[in-house]
Parts: structure tokens; C-alpha cells; sequence
């Protein structure tokens, strides 16, 4: 339920930031997708999406394409893993990659943003290259070992937790990723996503004495 909800709201979060940028401006922003939160009381951006939209989203035909997609990259990534003839470690975390909490929010929220844009969301929507080297979409082995400059020898690696320096990282791999459609998940497209991130979240910040 958590993920389903949390699918739903950040692709109607990342279309409704599409409003308000022009072309050039989405790869010159970081973003914030949102992961909903369970329990007795009703998460209140899930409910300010079902105020707003739930009339539309048994019918939205963008959203049903965005979870099919979703779809086929998730079979895809644990179809890999279990081909992998041992090149990956056959570990639940490792073929339900697409499954973790900052996957699922950072692909759902790039799909609702793209969704303006033909060409890039058929490449968001396209499975991720693999070759001898990187045998699963979602390289989830160097995902797991990945450490920016900045992060506390405590970093457990991309795309591994729910926080939301997690998401926004993960939803800036994705944007660089949409912008060619034979692009690999590669480390260098890594470095250069969180370095993206890290970099615009220096520049909001400013100088600090």
C-alpha cells in the first residue's frame, strides 16, 4: 500500500513541477520526491492527491503507461539477477532493486515530470542498457558500493534507503539517464547525477562563514 501510494503521488507531484518549468530548467533543478508515510492517520499529500485527482486516476492513461513501465522494470531487473550465473549475488536486495523505497519514488516522480517531453520519457521509460559488465538494468551491485565525496564512511550506497537524500539522488540518475536512449547505469553516470544534486544544494545554500 505504502509503495502504491507513494508511486500515484510523486508521479502527480513530478507533473505538477513540469507546470512550472520550462525545458532548460528541468535539469537545472534537484527535486524532492515524497515518500508517503502509513499509520492510523491518512498520509496528507497522498490526501491532497486524492482530493485532487482521484475522479481522474482509474482513467489517466499516462499514469497506467507510468505503472506498466514500472512494471517491466522490475521483472526486468529480477529476471537479470537470477540469469546472472553468479556475476550478481542473488540477493532479495539486489532483484527487487526497483522495489526500494528511493527507486520507486526517484523513477515515478521523473516519469510524472517528463511527461511533457516524447522523446525523454520514452527513454525514462526505456529498459536501461546492461552488457557483460553491467548485467541488470538497475546495476545494482555498483549502486550498493557507491560513495560520493561527500558522504560519511557510513553511506551505505545509492539507491539503498528511503531518505530523501536518497530520493532526490536517485530522481537525478534517472533525469541524466532520460537524456539518451543507450545510456547505461553506469558509475560515472552516478557521479555525475549526485554531483548534480550535491553542487545545486551547495549553490541554495550559499556561503557559510
Amino acid at each position: 500500500m505504502k509503495l502504491a501510494r507513494s508511486f500515484i503521488v510523486n508521479f502527480y507531484v513530478g507533473k505538477k513541477r513540469s507546470e512550472q518549468l520550462s525545458g532548460d530548467e528541468i535539469d537545472k533543478n534537484f527535486y524532492d520526491p515524497y515518500l508517503v508515510e502509513t499509520g492510523v492517520v491518512v498520509d496528507s499529500k497522498y490526501k491532497e492527491m486524492m482530493d485532487n485527482y482521484q475522479s481522474e486516476i482509474i482513467r489517466d492513461k499516462d499514469l497506467l503507461k507510468a505503472g506498466k513501465e514500472y512494471y517491466r522494470l522490475h521483472k526486468a531487473q529480477q529476471d537479470a539477477v537470477r540469469r546472472s550465473k553468479g556475476k550478481i549475488a542473488n540477493r532479495k536486495g539486489f532483484r527487487n532493486k526497483a522495489l526500494v523505497e528511493s527507486v520507486l519514488c526517484g523513477w515515478a516522480f521523473v516519469a510524472g515530470l517528463l511527461h511533457k517531453g516524447k522523446i525523454r520519457l520514452e527513454n525514462h521509460y526505456k529498459l536501461p542498457r546492461t552488457n557483460s559488465k553491467i548485467p541488470d538494468p538497475l546495476n545494482s551491485q555498483e549502486m550498493s558500493k557507491f560513495k560520493h565525496d561527500s558522504d560519511p564512511p557510513t553511506y551505505r550506497g545509492l539507491g539503498t534507503r528511503s531518505s530523501l537524500k536518497d530520493r532526490q539522488r536517485i530522481s537525478q540518475l534517472f533525469l541524466a539517464k532520460s537524456l539518451s536512449s543507450n545510456i547505461l547505469i553506469e558509475k560515472k553516470l552516478m557521479e555525475r547525477a549526485v554531483s548534480q544534486v550535491v553542487g545545486l544544494q551547495t549553490i541554495k545554500k550559499g556561503y557559510s562563514t
